[in-house]
């Protein structure tokens, strides 16, 4: 469902970025992300990057109710992460960042700081960068806060 979810997640982020910038540039305002900026974001950019591509997982995959809530509340831990501009090596264990593929913090972070505009937008995946490097949407990635 990660992977699933992480890839609706993508094709959802980039058609706020290219088609439905006046929803989603609310979000960019902050360019240095910290986990409560998470919540600064308008309801059809949540619908079009949360609820979408998590129902649309859970719909294809049919998880068990326990397994869905699980992921569920993974996807929203690992959102705040994301947006909370630290790594640390424990966090990184937890939510299994170390694996090949997965985007570390700084990945969006990059995106917060090098794609505050609409159209050629970079790093559009949260939780794995295969779906930019596939899609020709991989950009610089920083460093991040490390504590």
């Amino acid at each position: 469902m990660e992977l699933l979810g992480d890839f609706f997640l993508y094709v959802g982020h980039r058609i706020l970025h290219e088609y439905l910038w006046d929803y989603h540039k609310y979000h960019h305002l902050i360019d240095t992300p910290t986990a409560v900026s998470t919540a600064c974001i308008d309801g059809l950019d949540a619908t079009v990057q949360a609820g979408i591509p998590t129902m649309g997982a859970a719909v294809l995959m049919q998880p068990h109710p326990l397994t869905f809530c699980a992921y569920a509340y993974a996807r929203v831990a690992e959102n705040v992460l994301n947006h909370c501009g630290m790594e640390h090596w424990l966090l990184n264990l937890v939510f299994l960042k170390f694996l090949p593929g997965r985007a570390g913090v700084a990945n969006h972070d990059a995106h917060h700081r090098y794609s505050n505009y609409a159209k050629n937008a970079k790093n559009f995946g949260e939780n794995f960068w295969l779906w930019d490097w596939a899609f020709g949407t991989l950009g610089h990635v920083g460093s991040t806060k490390k504590f």
